[in-house]
């Protein structure tokens, strides 16, 4: 019988070739048997994201996709839909905790007229850590308005590098006493985010004021007036 005679053909594993191997009878001719499909094609090679060539063993290679390699601080990625890591680039750090908060502590004072008056010792200096941030104030404070023979308001402000920051006459927050009315103490909270777009050192401070100049307006000494200073995204 002939080799082509493949009702003879025996199959053999060669341990040593790893590979499968065919015999078809007559002289001895074990030959190296690929494995394939219906139509003949076997794969020989990968290629794009993963490169190998074959038969045979072979070593498996991802292809590269981003060179910038190493480690990163607050790291900007760029990851593809197939989870490949595409860019990488270090980022900008957040202001430390320590330095994004400040607060300040009021003493007693009291006015009489329509010029903003720094409400005891709640001044104090800040400065962003980006330019690209916001500075928030919180102001609580407890107010004591004494009223004369006409109503007047007590209003409140706050002021960065001796700017007014409100837009209206009656500042950020005001309190009003009628005419004749009894004294008036009170608690009041204002907010306000400043964007000064930079990241210098800015006096900030509270204010108040009366309107009329008529009452007698102070912060009151009932309770504590806080001051804080937050840096926001």
């Amino acid at each position: 019988m002939s080799d082509s005679d493949q009702s003879l053909t025996n199959l053999r594993y060669n341990q040593i070739t790893q590979s499968l191997e065919a015999f078809g009878g007559g002289s001895p001719s074990w030959t190296v048997v690929p494995l394939h499909n219906a139509t003949g094609n076997y794969i020989t090679a990968l290629t794009n994201d993963a490169t190998a060539t074959g038969p045979g063993s072979a070593v498996l290679t991802l292809a590269a996709v981003n060179s910038n390699v190493g480690s990163f601080i607050n790291a900007n990625i760029t990851v593809d839909a197939k989870g490949r890591v595409l860019a990488a680039a270090n980022g900008s750090a957040g202001p430390a905790v320590s330095s994004s908060i400040q607060i300040v502590s009021d003493t007693f004072t009291s006015t009489t007229g329509t010029t903003y008056l720094t409400i005891g010792g709640m001044s104090t200096n800040f400065a962003l850590g980006n330019a690209a941030h916001k500075v928030k104030m919180t102001w609580t404070g407890s107010v004591d308005v004494i009223p004369a023979g006409t109503k007047d308001q007590c209003c409140f402000s706050f002021f960065r590098d001796g700017v007014d920051l409100a837009v209206s006459v009656y500042g950020l927050g005001s309190i009003q006493a009628n005419a004749g009315g009894p004294e008036i103490v009170d608690t009041l909270t204002i907010t306000f985010l400043d964007s000064p777009g930079n990241t210098a050192s800015h006096t900030y401070s509270v204010r108040m004021r009366t309107v009329n100049a008529v009452a007698t307006v102070a912060s009151s000494a009932q309770s504590d007036n806080i001051f804080i200073l937050e840096e926001v995204v």
